[in-house]
């Protein structure tokens, strides 16, 4: 069996310049920090300038706006996503290792124990929150835990997709 490098996913849509910014860095320090991940931006309701920027990166970019929207969206008046639907587009790029999702506003500077203790198993990691706020989901959670949905990652062969399934069935509008 072939064993697939592990792969960085960022998702980035309409930011302020300061937002540009960190993912610049952000790409470039973890370049150096975990240099055997790929890392691939996916975008989404960019403008044309936005999205030369993105070439400029020089990182496989993924455009999540030609993409069947697997999950819940939800739009305002603007056609903004008011919820974190647009990491999960698409479910997975690379099934066959460990896919980590780092929204653009983070930075990792050094090597983190959680994500090379991770990158040895085959579960999932989630990054700590700063306060509780899951929503309609809240009653299912056991306790005061705080979960980052900004930083998440899958092992292998983990069909993230199937929770489609789940997603559409249990969310009525």
């Amino acid at each position: 069996e072939k064993i697939m490098k592990p792969l960085i996913r960022y998702t980035i849509g309409r930011v302020s310049k300061t937002g540009w910014d960190i993912l610049f860095e952000s790409i470039r320090l973890i370049k150096k920090v975990y240099p055997e991940f790929d890392l691939v931006v996916c975008h989404n309701k960019m403008n044309h300038e936005e999205k030369l920027i993105l070439e400029d990166i020089n990182v496989e970019v993924v455009n999540q706006d030609k993409l069947e929207k697997t999950f819940l969206f939800i739009d305002d008046d603007e056609g903004k996503i008011r919820n974190f639907s647009w990491k999960l587009m698409p479910p997975r790029l690379r099934i066959g290792s460990h896919e980590l999702w780092v929204d653009n506003d983070i930075v990792i500077r050094d090597r983190v124990k959680g994500i090379d203790k991770w990158l040895e198993g085959k579960t999932s990691i989630i990054g700590k929150g700063f306060f509780p706020d899951y929503g309609r989901f809240v009653d299912k959670m056991a306790g005061k835990e705080s979960y980052c949905a900004g930083l998440f990652g899958l092992p292998p062969n983990f069909d993230f997709g199937k929770l489609e399934l789940f997603f559409k069935s249990s969310i009525s509008v």
